[in-house]
């Protein structure tokens, strides 16, 4: 299976972050306040540029193209909706790397595309980590590697998902 060379699949995530930067400022119900900080989430429109961006880009560099068009929209929006859970007034994901593990880790194991899931995990990760204020500090195949792992384990989901939140804990840092 080919996979997106990393120092382009880079210039890519930072043309789609201002391309979804765009998208935000446009839009003012695309952000969404927590209790402590301001928080940009994907949405649906989000991804629907993001994948339209990354199938362009793909077939510029002769890569296998996902159908991000066909989807279970279900598990599609459970993701997007998952980073923004609340019980009781308190949010489940309270840290930036917990919101960001959210994208990577179940778009890896929940398949809401038929295809390209691995790629729209990492790139929609970054994607909000950027638009967060935050710098992701590993190389693109480390992080893809990482996905396939994560997608053969079968260990607890609780200790999968700590794993996710590890790892981009130790491979990104907040902006100064």
């Amino acid at each position: 299976m080919l996979r997106p060379s990393g120092l382009h699949l880079w210039r890519l995530i930072e043309s789609l972050k201002s391309t979804v930067v765009r998208l935000y400022s446009a839009t003012a119900n695309f952000s969404v306040s927590s209790r402590t900080n301001k928080v940009s989430y994907l949405t649906l429109e989000s991804l629907t540029v993001l994948g339209k961006d990354l199938v362009d880009y793909l077939l510029e560099q002769g890569d296998p193209i996902p159908r991000y068009d066909l989807c279970d929209a279900a598990k599609l929006e459970s993701i997007i909706a998952t980073p923004q859970k609340s019980f009781g007034g308190f949010e489940l994901y309270k840290s930036i790397y917990e919101k960001a593990a959210c994208y990577l880790y179940f778009f890896v194991k929940f398949h809401p595309y038929f295809d390209g899931n691995k790629r729209m995990a990492v790139l929609s990760t970054f994607v909000f980590l950027e638009m967060n204020n935050h710098k992701v500090t590993i190389e693109y195949e480390k992080v893809y590697d990482f996905c396939k792992m994560i997608a053969s384990s079968h260990i607890s989901q609780d200790k999968e998902f700590a794993q996710v939140v590890t790892f981009l804990s130790a491979n990104s840092h907040h902006k100064k």
